[in-house]
């Protein structure tokens, strides 16, 4: 399976198999390893001819990034994966998915593991992951690498079109804790690197450049 987007008839189209598709998307909670409440919708879709799917995956919603815990190792657990997917391919296998790969963490246990990899604001609070934090940012290319190579293993690969990633509140890369809201940030000392060593780049090293 391919998929791909390219102009067709002057709009941008998705295109599986070489085939132009009408990306017209369902888009709703993920399902659960045992059931799915909204399968009869699947079948509505799988009527009407459209058979693409997409709901939040990674660190939220099916939480696969869930760090540690009993009956995997590391920090990944995609033991319900599997059974998860199947819920909609059960109702229609013709089923697709493009998949919202959430990659920020919004509980504690991250935020525990790394205080000082998180967030810092103006009134000294701290929110989640820095996105200058590489601990965070290698991490969340391992569970990446990780994730896609556990499809291939249960042979999921040509079921997937497409992976969004996202982080922040939404998704949508916005820290809405400070970005979004009255306080300011980061002021965190993995953006405090991140932010001189652009400098340094930014003004090749030349202090007089800098100044002026």
């Amino acid at each position: 399976m391919s998929a791909h987007v390219k102009p067709h008839n002057g709009t941008p189209t998705l295109f599986i198999d070489n085939k132009p598709t009408f990306a017209g998307l369902m888009w709703a909670s993920a399902p659960e390893p045992d059931h799915y409440a909204l399968a009869p919708i699947v079948r509505s879709y799988a009527e009407s001819g459209i058979h693409l799917y997409t709901f939040d995956v990674g660190s939220q919603s099916t939480r696969e990034w869930r760090g540690p815990g009993e009956g995997y190792e590391g920090d990944f657990d995609f033991s319900e994966t599997e059974a998860r997917f199947n819920q909609v391919l059960e109702v229609d296998p013709e089923a697709r998915f493009h998949l919202r790969v959430h990659l920020d963490h919004r509980g504690t246990w991250w935020t525990d593991a790394y205080p000082d990899e998180c967030e810092l604001t103006s009134d000294g609070q701290r929110f989640f992951p820095s996105f200058a934090s590489t601990i965070w940012r290698e991490q969340a290319k391992d569970f990446l690498k990780e994730y896609i190579a556990h499809f291939a293993s249960i042979g999921l690969t040509d079921r997937i079109i497409s992976y969004q990633t996202g982080a922040g509140g939404t998704g949508e890369w916005v820290k809405g804790e400070a970005s979004m809201a009255s306080r300011c940030a980061d002021y965190s000392p993995p953006m405090r690197r991140w932010f001189r060593q652009w400098l340094r780049e930014h003004y090749n090293n030349d202090i007089t450049a800098f100044r002026d």
